[in-house]
């Protein structure tokens, strides 16, 4: 899609344009039969600068209002649903995507690296100037996601969703791509017993990752892609890779990888609730907890001994 920006042609002196140093007005030079073939391509030009206008529509048309959370970006609710979009995405106009758009799981266990993943997926699909809604769904079904606009033919919208467990109440060959993170067993227990979300028991651990791990493999069997935590933290390097693979699998024209990485590292952590845009909680990465070296975590015994545990259920 051309741009308004790209395809308007540089103005003169208001609505003027230079030809060989001489300054006429569009209608002037459109009429002189000496210009023909600049006159075709002054039209074309002009028509597309046109129907690019006519076609930037808002983030949010008539049929999704209903889904807009009424709290937005101050809403606390780490479990909301609804569409939360940012004070610059709601200012700003854009396109809607071409076929209808593309649904786009973003799926991974919790302390994953799932978090990365959906921002991840967020900046490459709105640095094409096309419609994004994005949501945090706990549990998946169809009819959450024809309610958000799967299916539509107008005013469609690419649609990423983010979520952890399994559900077999959608069809997984509705989604034009999903994406999962994927994290050695004993970092993700550490990091959940660092954040608090679970004590530090081995007999209740082991019991624990049983179903984390079975809805894993779920999720193994119809992910396009498995990214590896150990290579998102390879903030630079093999996360680059990571983000050109995304790229690659979303058929996007080639983009700055680069510079969606740095987005990526800039965007803030919330200090006493969840941000509903990013999906990041407090103390979500080690560099925003000012306690992290004090936390507990295993013993590489007892990672050992967790790992033993887990290969049984891989």
């Amino acid at each position: 899609m051309t741009s308004v920006q790209s395809c308007a042609l540089p103005l003169r002196k208001a609505s003027f344009y230079s030809v060989r140093s001489k300054h006429f007005s569009i209608g002037e030079l459109l009429s002189k039969p000496d210009c023909l073939l600049r006159r075709r391509r002054i039209l074309c030009r002009i028509s597309a600068s046109a129907v690019s206008m006519e076609e930037r529509t808002p983030i949010v048309p008539t049929w999704a209002k209903p889904l807009v959370c009424s709290g937005n970006v101050s809403c606390c609710d780490g479990e909301c649903e609804y569409l939360h979009l940012s004070k610059e995405q709601r200012m700003e106009p854009c396109v809607s995507p071409p076929d209808g758009g593309k649904l786009v799981i973003c799926a991974g266990p919790e302390r994953s690296g799932s978090t990365w993943l959906f921002n991840a997926l967020r900046f490459l699909l709105e640095t094409t100037g096309q419609r994004v809604h994005s949501y945090w769904i706990n549990h998946l079904t169809q009819s959450k996601l024809i309610q958000r606009g799967y299916k539509r033919t107008s005013d469609a919208a690419h649609i990423l969703v983010k979520t952890h467990k399994w559900s077999e109440d959608w069809d997984p060959t509705s989604a034009d791509l999903i994406v999962l993170t994927e994290r050695d067993i004993c970092g993700v227990v550490n990091s959940y017993i660092r954040v608090g979300w679970l004590p530090k028991d081995m007999r209740y651990l082991k019991s624990y990752i049983v179903d984390y791990l079975k809805d894993h493999n779920r999720w193994k069997e119809v992910a396009h892609l498995i990214i590896h935590y150990e290579d998102i933290a390879d903030v630079g390097g093999r996360e680059l890779l990571c983000l050109n693979q995304l790229l690659n699998l979303l058929h996007f024209n080639s983009m700055d990888v680069a510079s969606i990485s740095e987005r990526i590292k800039n965007i803030p952590v919330p200090q006493y609730g969840p941000d509903p845009v990013t999906k990041l909680w407090p103390r979500h990465t080690k560099e925003s907890d000012k306690n992290f070296a004090r936390r507990p975590s295993l013993s590489e015994e007892e990672c050992r001994d967790l790992r033993e545990h887990a290969i049984q259920f891989m």
